[in-house]
């Protein structure tokens, strides 16, 4: 059995997502994922949207409104 684990790392501003999976004989098999919270922090700015996003296997993975707000935010800065 050939097997490998692949970590991936999102270093978001506030959010730090991940996400793990096995390669098993070539065939992907999900392991765990997840989203870490980091509190605030002085001289840090803040421009959390949501709290991670919704399972995009199962329907949109942000609403209209929180895309749009993500934009503005990013014009903003």
């Amino acid at each position: 059995m050939d097997k490998k684990t692949i970590i991936g790392i999102d270093p978001g501003t506030n959010l730090l997502g991940f996400g793990v999976i096995d390669v098993i004989s070539g065939k992907p098999v999900f392991v765990d994922m997840g989203v870490l919270d980091f509190p605030e922090t002085a001289g840090v700015l803040s421009r959390r949207i949501g709290n991670g996003t919704a399972d995009m296997t199962l329907g949109p993975a942000m609403t209209r409104a929180q895309a749009e707000q993500a934009v503005l935010t990013g014009i903003e800065l």
